[in-house]
């Protein structure tokens, strides 16, 4: 049997806030297991204390949710980060993504493509003031009919290791059950349930594919958790826009009070374009250029049409690669959204000179 002495550990403590709004102390906590008179089991654990609420807002029969850290509302700015194919990650190179993210005034991050994300993410996280949306079941896998998964017991009890791995993360704020599509029941009440037991001191949400209107309109075991006051569902983009294209939209598309998935393309550092694409700026001359067709492999695709049509209209055809670098990030930095979906960001351009390159 093992006992907790319920009084107080920390006499006020300092309270950590999301980035732009205060510091970000954290705590560290040592636990020992001791049998007979020997210690079993040390446990060093670092952890936050903030108070994580939020109001619905209605408007129109729409809902936008509103997250209040330590009684103070924030205003949520960031997007995705996602594991590249190999899962080239570090504790240096995560420490300083999170770091540039942080410097671009961003202060929410959502995580989809994989339930347990490694512990030196949400230090990072917790360091930086970066709040983190943490998702269980990716996107549409688990769905109602769906075979999969094969073994559901296995699955919550994988859920409930994950719940009581991160729960420490101050920067930990929420959770979601898939990022989109609808978990099926026999998933997610038992990860509803699991949830509610274990934390209990942060929000859920069923999917952002839900709609933000009324709890009829989905499957009767999300409805007790709608409206959710946040969605990707409809009215969002994945292209270049002018910046007065989404002042528009908050205004008058009802699900843009909170959306949680939008946002442009947008183009690496020469130095790191050269790494990946071979032959790079040896494209024939034509429109296109210096697009070919290892960039389009690499993500010049339909989502990137609308920020390279953006490159050539406002700042004219690059004649080389270098120039349409540079032009590109001057229509990054003048007309990026006021809502951003970041996948992987590799922070602040180092333009390098190279006579081939920049000719």
């Amino acid at each position: 049997m093992v006992t907790v002495d319920p009084c107080p550990v920390v006499k006020n403590p300092k309270l950590w806030w999301p980035n732009g709004y205060g510091e970000h102390p954290t705590y560290e906590l040592n636990l020992q297991a001791v049998v007979g008179q020997k210690v079993s089991q040390r446990q060093q654990v670092l952890f936050g204390v903030r108070q994580i609420t939020c109001e619905m807002h209605e408007r129109n029969g729409h809902y936008g949710r509103r997250i209040l850290i330590n009684g103070q509302k924030v205003f949520a700015r960031g997007g995705y980060i996602q594991p590249d194919m190999m899962l080239d990650w570090t504790p240096k190179r995560i420490d300083q993504e999170v770091r540039y993210y942080a410097a671009a005034n961003l202060n929410l991050i959502y995580f989809e493509d994989i339930a347990n994300p490694p512990d030196f993410f949400f230090d990072a996280c917790d360091r930086c003031g970066v709040m983190v949306g943490q998702c269980f079941y990716g996107c549409s896998w688990m769905q109602s009919g769906s075979k999969y998964p094969g073994d559901v017991p296995l699955v919550i009890r994988c859920s409930r290791d994950i719940l009581k791995r991160y729960r420490n993360h101050p920067s930990l704020v929420m959770y979601m059950a898939s990022n989109e599509g609808f978990t099926r029941e026999e998933v997610y009440r038992p990860w509803r349930q699991s949830v509610i037991e274990l934390d209990g001191s942060r929000f859920w949400v069923p999917s952002n594919g839900m709609p933000n209107t009324t709890p009829e309109k989905v499957q009767p075991w999300f409805r007790e958790d709608m409206p959710t006051g946040m969605t990707d569902l409809g009215g969002n983009s994945y292209g270049w826009e002018e910046p007065s294209e989404y002042y528009r939209r908050v205004r008058e598309v009802p699900n843009w009070m909170f959306m949680v998935e939008v946002g442009s393309a947008s183009l690496p550092p020469l130095s790191s374009l050269s790494k990946f694409i071979p032959n790079l700026g040896q494209a024939p001359q034509g429109p296109s250029f210096p697009l070919d067709a290892v960039w389009a492999h690499h993500g010049a695709n339909k989502y990137y049409e609308p920020y390279d049509a953006a490159v050539r209209r406002v700042y004219g055809q690059p004649r080389s690669v270098g120039d349409y670098v540079w032009q590109g990030h001057l229509a990054w930095i003048f007309h990026k959204p006021s809502r951003l979906l970041v996948k992987n960001p590799q922070g602040s351009p180092d333009f390098t000179e190279d006579p081939v390159l920049t000719a």
